[in-house]
């Protein structure tokens, strides 16, 4: 049986900010008794353009391999896609090559959120589908604390479904800055049989 060994991971935010990221990810840390000094280095409000080819792909490997990442989450495409129509295939393409050029480099799995369009789906040109090896689902139902993710597209891999219920806990221990509860996740991971 393989051991698991932890690695670098580096989040690139381009949504979120300092002080929101920062209290997101110590609420998370907090609320799974993370140790302090695990290895996990964010850039808030990065200013990447995956639009730029090579001289984005070589910029973002040379960061992530300076920390040793091997995994790397950028939030939000549509942060990064500066300029680009996610529906026009000429124009999405190279950002979806860039971001392989990136895994290549480094190592690493890169893990793109995106968010989805009113049917639920994830939005722009179906070469979105076909460039990526997993396409992952997330569904909430409004009035529910459960957390479904399952897999829309696996190139080479089973397909999952992973749920999980957010536990909101209104202890003193809350994010200095927002006042938000800390959340805790319960996971439960089930094959999805087709």
């Amino acid at each position: 049986m393989r051991g698991n060994h932890g690695s670098p991971v580096l989040i690139l935010d381009a949504e979120g900010g300092l002080q929101r990221t920062w209290d997101r990810l110590a609420r998370t840390m907090r609320g799974h008794n993370a140790d302090p000094a695990i290895p996990l280095h964010f850039i808030p409000f990065a200013y990447l353009n995956l639009t730029r080819g090579d001289a984005e792909s070589e910029y973002w490997s040379n960061v992530a391999n300076s920390l040793g990442a091997k995994l790397i989450i950028i939030d939000a495409l549509a942060n990064v896609t500066r300029g680009a129509d996610e529906n026009n295939l000429l124009s999405i393409q190279p950002v979806f090559d860039t971001l392989r050029k990136v895994a290549k480099n480094t190592g690493a799995a890169v893990v793109v959120i995106h968010h989805t369009n009113k049917q639920g789906l994830y939005r722009g040109s179906s070469s979105m589908s076909a460039s990526v090896d997993h396409l992952l689902l997330v569904e909430s139902p409004p009035d529910d604390n459960l957390v479904s993710i399952r897999t829309f597209k696996a190139r080479d891999l089973a397909p999952v479904l992973l749920t999980a219920r957010a536990i909101f806990n209104n202890s003193p221990d809350v994010g200095a800055h927002d006042n938000a509860p800390l959340r805790y996740i319960s996971l439960s991971l089930k094959p999805v049989t087709t």
